[in-house]
C-alpha cells in the first residue's frame, strides 16, 4: 500500500466508527458548496446514463406488461392535463 491508500483507509476507518459526524459534516459542507455539487452530480449522471438505459430497456424488455401499463397511465395523465389547459 502507498501512502495515498494508507490514508484512505484510515479515513474510511474513522467514518465507519462515527457515521452520524461524518453525515452532518458531508451535509454541512454541500450546503456550502452547492455549485461543486450540481457539477458533481451531473457529472455523475452523465457518466452513469448509458447503464441506466440498459438497465430500463432490459427492464422492459422483461416486463412488457407492465411497461405498457405505464406507458398507457402516462399517456392518460398527458391527454388530461392538455384537456385540462384547453378548457381552461
Amino acid at each position: 500500500m502507498n501512502d495515498a491508500q494508507i490514508k484512505a483507509y484510515k479515513v474510511r476507518l474513522c467514518r465507519e466508527a462515527n457515521p452520524e459526524k461524518y453525515k452532518t459534516y458531508a451535509k454541512e459542507w454541500q450546503k456550502a458548496n452547492r455549485d461543486k455539487c450540481k457539477v458533481y452530480m451531473h457529472n455523475y449522471y452523465q457518466r452513469n446514463k448509458p447503464a441506466r438505459i440498459a438497465a430500463a430497456r432490459a427492464w422492459q424488455a422483461a416486463n412488457p406488461e407492465k411497461f405498457k401499463a405505464m406507458l398507457c397511465k402516462a399517456y392518460a395523465k398527458r391527454k388530461a392535463r392538455l384537456a385540462a389547459l384547453s378548457n381552461a
